[in-house]
C-alpha cells in the first residue's frame, strides 16, 4: 500500500502502534490524521518524516504522538480524543488492537 510506504521512515522508531481513523484513508483531499505511540521517536524527527509522506500522498498529515506512559495514562483518564481513536476504526501501520493494551 503507497501511504504505508510513505511511513516506512519512521516505523523502526515506533515501539508501539500508529493507527489512524480510517476515514483518513479514504481516495480524497481530507487531512490524515495519524496518532503514533513511542518512547523513541521525537515529534521533530516524525514531523519531518511527514512532511515527506505528506508531499508523496499529495494530503496533509496532522500528527499526534505519546510516549507509552502518556498514552496509557490519557486512557486512564478517559482523555475523549483517545476515547474517539479507540472506539473508531483503524488502518494499522505497525501493531494491531492487541498492541493497545493498557
Amino acid at each position: 500500500m503507497q501511504k504505508r510506504h510513505a511511513f516506512a521512515e519512521t516505523t523502526g522508531r515506533c515501539s508501539g502502534p500508529a493507527p489512524s481513523g480510517s476515514s483518513s484513508w479514504s481516495p480524497s483531499t481530507s487531512d490524515i490524521d495519524l496518532m503514533v505511540v513511542s518512547d523513541r521517536l521525537a515529534y521533530a524527527d516524525l514531523f519531518a518524516a511527514l512532511e515527506k509522506a505528506s508531499t508523496e500522498l499529495g494530503r496533509k498529515i496532522a500528527p499526534t504522538i505519546y510516549s507509552s506512559k502518556e498514552f496509557t495514562a490519557r486512557v486512564k483518564q478517559g482523555n475523549a480524543f483517545v476515547k474517539r481513536v479507540l472506539a473508531q476504526p483503524k488502518l494499522w501501520l505497525i501493531g494491531n488492537d492487541g498492541a493497545l493494551a493498557t
